[in-house]
């Protein structure tokens, strides 16, 4: 009887013990510079963020980070971060048993880089009730960012209407990128954008670096929701941009997608000339096939140059579609744009792709400028998704697939549990390009409890942008 009732215990304890064996790792098989002389980056704070104003009014809070040389930092497709207490995933620098396979099949991936802005999307499913969820979302910001918007056009960062806001161009481009998804109801506000932002561009005598096409952030001060002053922003003594070439490959997407959404070519045609100047000043810093983020920043971003190449695609169909059948534009600065694309993709892969990883930041010299690591959430980490997020790479590419998988482990991105305060919107658009339905539902349905109700700092309309975006092209892709 005793040995029974042992062998009946012996085998429940086994039972027991089978069933508490760990789960694999979760799907195996975006204005900040930062400072380039760094290895790791500073971790922000997390968890849900009070309630900071600048003086002058609610809602105009921004950053207070600098990099190197003094200037503004760029939250580069970034947002904040409502951590809910939750802890992240492992960042100490060593590579799960996960991530050491995925890591292992992007080293044998050789293919080249695609050439296109039309990445290959998956077909998904999408109930009734998430299409409700999706679709409000995108109503939502896009009413929002609309609400923000200025008298006199500009886009800001925060919501005011009295004090003194930020207006970031480079941020206000995603917003209108965003709000053109709905072109019916908010291409006038983005028509009104693009005044004020072609009325702001610098000459070159006016451009620090001079620059012609060129523009800076500024700080527009607002009493009873009117404009009554507008100032350059100044850091560290000096006018300030974050950078010069992303925020005119920004502007060219958006005056792309205005005309692909609206048909108004003649007011394409009407702004041939600052047109011209916008792509000067995104060439202006070209070396070597890759752009330098400002004359006076000589360092080669990943991240820019992703946004560059995209941007230079929307040129050349801007030249191609309108202006040069307007005889408004010149076939060689068509060309310039197209095979300036070309050698941004290929040097992207040749100078910036490892075999598992692309480098976040070169030098002018094409010199690795910042050390790469999975556990350096930004730059290093979020840069690796910007190839897919801007049709370098195709989703459905083995080295997408491995470095999204990689990203996913070893960051709880959908929970908000990141080591930065931003919300970073742009992982949720890569994540819709993948196909994530769950993570990308995930991360909205937090977003939407703690961002969408009270739309406050760490929030910016850039961020708010990109999250709209994600939700919108997720319901385009619904079967």
């Amino acid at each position: 009887m005793m040995k029974k009732l042992l062998l009946i215990l012996l085998a429940i304890s086994i039972l027991l013990c089978s069933c508490n064996k760990p789960e694999p790792a979760p799907n195996e098989g975006d204005g900040s510079k930062p400072d380039v002389s760094a290895t790791e980056s500073t971790t922000l704070p997390s968890g849900e963020s009070s309630d900071s104003t600048t003086s002058g009014g609610a809602g105009e809070d921004t950053p207070t980070q600098t990099d190197k040389d003094g200037s503004t930092v760029r939250p580069t497709g970034s947002t904040g971060n409502p951590n809910d207490g939750k802890t992240t995933k492992p960042v100490d620098g060593k590579t799960t048993s996960s991530t050491k396979k995925t890591t292992s099949s992007t080293k044998k991936t050789t293919s080249s880089t695609k050439k296109t802005t039309a990445p290959t999307k998956p077909t998904i499913h999408l109930e009734d009730s998430e299409m409700a969820f999706f679709q409000n979302i995108v109503d939502t910001e896009n009413a929002w960012l609309a609400s923000i918007q200025l008298s006199n056009g500009a886009m800001p960062m925060t919501p005011t209407t009295n004090g003194t806001v930020k207006v970031t161009p480079y941020f206000s481009d995603f917003a209108a990128l965003s709000l053109l998804n709905q072109p019916n109801k908010y291409a006038g506000n983005v028509k009104k954008y693009m005044d004020w932002h072609f009325s702001h561009l610098n000459t070159a005598k006016t451009d620090y670096n001079g620059v012609d096409g060129t523009i800076y952030d500024y700080n527009v001060t607002v009493s009873s929701g009117k404009v009554t002053g507008e100032a350059i922003l100044m850091s560290g003594g000096k006018k300030s941009y974050d950078s010069t070439d992303s925020y005119a490959a920004t502007f060219l997407m958006v005056l792309q997608k205005y005309v692909e959404k609206t048909g108004d070519k003649a007011y394409i045609v009407a702004h041939k000339s600052e047109i011209e100047r916008i792509v000067n000043a995104m060439f202006a810093t070209m070396k070597n096939g890759l752009t330098l983020a400002k004359p006076d920043y000589a360092i080669k971003y990943l991240m820019d140059n992703c946004e560059v190449y995209e941007g230079m695609l929307a040129g050349e169909k801007l030249y191609t579609n309108v202006l040069i059948p307007a005889g408004a534009g010149s076939k060689a600065t068509r060309d310039k744009l197209k095979n300036g694309a070309k050698q941004v993709a290929e040097k992207i892969e040749k100078e910036m792709w490892n075999g598992s990883y692309y480098h976040p930041a070169l030098g002018a010299d094409s010199s690795v400028a910042y050390q790469f690591s999975w556990s350096n959430f930004y730059p290093s980490a979020t840069a690796q998704l910007f190839p897919i997020v801007f049709g370098l790479i195709q989703p459905t590419d083995a080295r997408a697939k491995a470095l999204y998988n990689s990203f996913c482990s070893y960051y709880d991105w959908e929970n908000h549990n990141i080591p930065d305060t931003f919300y970073w919107g742009s992982n949720a658009q890569a994540a819709v390009m993948m196909g994530d339905v769950d993570r990308v539902k995930t991360y909205m349905e937090i977003y939407e409890r703690v961002a969408m109700k009270r739309h406050n700092y760490p929030l910016y309309n850039s961020d708010a942008a990109k999250v709209c975006m994600a939700a919108y092209d997720i319901l385009q892709m619904a079967d």
